[in-house]
């Protein structure tokens, strides 16, 4: 044996159970090294059970939890009411008068929890600096030092919470460590798989055969790069969405502007600030109009507060320059600098109903020479049906104390009455007006399903809730079954027609709802939620959807919240929960918890959503798995995008902009990857 080849003569020695257990810590390429040894190696090598072994290992966020320092796991292990009694902690001096930017807390240990009024009863540290707010409630020693006093979380109300609504979720407390400083050796609500080894040969986790291939599709697919960071914004970044080309994306900010970025050199290049629209107040959504002839952007902007409807808030219709309609075309011509019109401009009341595109409601008239107009399109086209987008009229109270809610439906930009309310923009009317009756609170977040086979979907998603406060409930409309009712609006000459709107409900048990969308493939809804601390309390404090949004039960305190996020997949057909996804974080109160948003692939095979961790969450669905996290960003994760070719994009807190990418565009299947 001693004239054997090295690699030859310990492949004889290795018996075939050792080189699968040394397989199991090979990276990926080492594997495919272990091909080329001998025959042995090789069979053992590409096995089935090597190959899941090395994807169980693999396909995992890289540097473990995001709380390995104890500041984010205080976080993220904070307690809540009784359970807090004994912790240490920083509460911010809310009447402080700040130098720049600085902020004061004083440091102490809680000592006792008051449920009726949500108050804990701080004892502060003899030598903490800061003053805290001297009122009837401090227990004071005998040297007339105040030394213990009781506590809300919530912040006060103040002018910089007017300007920035997003403050209402902050909380006052920093939560430092539990009692005694003993952590646990396991970070609660961290992420769980199915292993990949004990399910090799289960269809619903090969999609593609075997698990050498699914792992190959995970990291050609999955990104992991940071491309490109823009900072582009002067505050924070609330969304972003690709356009269908998925070569231009918008993302929307505090600073009340809304950029357009362009991507240029292909496949390889970087992206460019294209475009800049202004608005009145901040821009909080946005959506790509589908079928325009200039790309059409709809941008929803916030009221001034979000205490009332004070009515400085808006649907605007934004059109791009034929530039960026060559460049999403694929034109190999030199492109020119975008320009953005505003086209058309309504209200919008409650600005948080954001918008929904939607088929013209079949009862809504159209005047004889817009009717041929229209019918002349549809058959010299393959285009689908002229789309409507809504927005809000009005939200009121019926005798019980019950919302009822009004939506306007009006013609977009492929319509052909749009050009009609371009050129009268002070006598523009709606198509059509749709009445909801919602009880105890609203429809929020309106998003109409995807268009499939050519037809437009005409079901209607929507937030809504048990209280008036917060959400724990998707809603769902049928636009197929609207009930016109009798009679005309007002004056309006010819009739308006009204519809009535029949909502189906669907309750999420022990939690609320932060957000909700469409899959791109209309199979599923993607609802980010955050389950209450306590479910049993949670559950006690809930009622009936039709209940008062005036009831005196609303007074009382709202229920803790975990800071554990959860992202469930429910089918849209059967509304069966056939999905949960954890291992993101929120760490805002429960009156004003943050709204994260998620996206997903054409094909359903990986979601990703946006955390308060300051991370960036991917996770395969057939595998209910998280693969990736992504860490680029210093504050909390508002919004995430898929462009459809490999590229994700996330915005945040820190007025920045993020583009990730797969390791590399070599070999990755580009069909897998095609808009929805």
């Amino acid at each position: 044996c001693s004239c054997l080849p090295p690699a030859q003569l310990f492949s004889m020695q290795l018996s075939a159970r050792a080189r699968l257990q040394s397989f199991g810590f090979c990276s990926v390429s080492d594997l495919g090294a272990c091909l080329a040894v001998s025959r042995s190696w090789n069979a053992d090598s590409d096995s089935e059970v090597t190959w899941a072994i090395v994807y169980e290992r693999t396909q995992r966020p890289v540097g473990g939890l995001p709380g390995g320092d104890f500041s984010q796991r205080a976080l993220i292990e904070r307690p809540f009411g009784k359970g807090a009694v004994g912790w240490r902690l920083a509460v911010l001096v809310e009447d402080h008068q700040p130098d720049g930017n600085a902020e004061r807390y004083r440091h102490g240990r809680i000592t006792a929890y008051d449920p009726d009024v949500d108050a804990y009863l701080v004892a502060y540290d003899g030598n903490s600096n800061g003053t805290g707010r001297q009122d009837a409630t401090a227990t004071q020693s005998q040297g007339g030092d105040v030394v213990e006093m009781w506590e809300t979380e919530r912040m006060a109300w103040s002018e910089a919470l007017r300007s920035n609504p997003s403050l209402a979720g902050k909380s006052r407390f920093v939560f430092l460590a539990p009692p005694g400083g003993c952590w646990p050796d396991t970070l609660a609500g961290s992420a769980c798989a199915p292993s990949a080894a004990s399910s090799a040969g289960s269809e619903h986790f090969l999609r593609f055969g075997s698990w050498k291939r699914e792992l190959k599709h995970s990291v050609q697919n999955a990104p992991t790069r940071l491309l490109q960071r823009l900072e582009a914004h002067r505050h924070e970044v609330l969304y972003l969405a690709f356009a269908p080309c998925g070569t231009m994306f918008a993302s929307c900010s505090r600073d009340c502007r809304t950029l357009i970025f362009r991507r240029s050199g292909g496949v390889h290049g970087l992206f460019q600030q294209e475009a800049e629209l202004q608005h009145r107040t901040a821009a909080c959504r946005c959506a790509w109009w589908p079928g325009a002839i200039d790309p059409t952007l709809v941008v929803t902007t916030e009221d001034t507060s979000y205490q009332g409807f004070h009515g400085a808030s808006f649907l605007e219709l934004w059109s791009l320059s034929v530039g960026a309609r060559e460049h999403c075309s694929n034109s190999p011509l030199e492109q020119q600098p975008t320009a953005a019109t505003c086209v058309h401009r309504v209200q919008n009341q409650p600005f948080d109903i954001h918008t929904a595109m939607i088929p013209c409601p079949d009862g809504a008239e159209l005047e004889q020479d817009q009717q041929q107009t229209q019918q002349m399109q549809l058959e010299n086209c393959d285009s689908v049906e002229p789309l409507c987008f809504i927005s809000g009229r009005v939200v009121l109270f019926d005798a019980s104390g019950r919302h009822v809610q009004w939506l306007d439906v009006w013609p977009g930009p492929t319509h052909p009455e749009f050009c009609m309310i371009q050129s009268r923009p002070n006598q523009a009317r709606p198509l059509a007006r749709l009445r909801a009756e919602c009880g105890a609170n609203y429809l929020h977040a309106l998003q109409a399903g995807p268009d499939t086979n050519g037809r437009n979907n005409r079901r209607l998603l929507a937030l809504t809730g048990s209280t008036p406060l917060l959400c724990d409930s998707l809603a769902l409309a049928d636009l197929s079954r609207l009930t016109a009712q009798p009679g005309a609006v007002g004056l309006m000459t010819p009739p308006l027609p009204v519809y009535d709107v029949a909502l189906d409900i669907v309750p999420l048990v022990g939690r609320i709802v932060l957000s909700a969308r469409w899959s791109r493939c209309s199979r599923y809804f993607v609802v980010n939620t955050r389950p209450y601390a306590d479910a049993d309390q949670g559950l006690c404090s809930r009622a009936s959807h039709n209940g008062s949004a005036r009831s005196a039960d609303w007074r009382r305190p709202a229920p803790d919240l975990s800071t554990s996020i959860e992202l469930l997949l429910f089918d849209t057909r059967s509304l069966d929960c056939v999905g949960s996804f954890d291992g993101h974080y929120a760490f805002t109160t429960k009156e004003c918890p943050f709204t994260i948003f998620t996206d997903d692939w054409s094909d359903g095979d990986f979601l990703a959503s946006g955390s308060e961790d300051c991370s960036v969450c991917v996770w395969n669905r057939r595998q209910q798995r998280l693969v990736r996290r992504l860490q680029d960003h210093s504050a909390p994760v508002n919004a995430v995008s898929w462009n459809g070719s490999g590229l994700l994009a996330s915005a945040s807190d820190d007025y920045s902009v993020s583009v990730w990418t797969v390791p590399s565009d070599s070999g990755r299947d580009s069909s897998r990857f095609r808009s929805g």
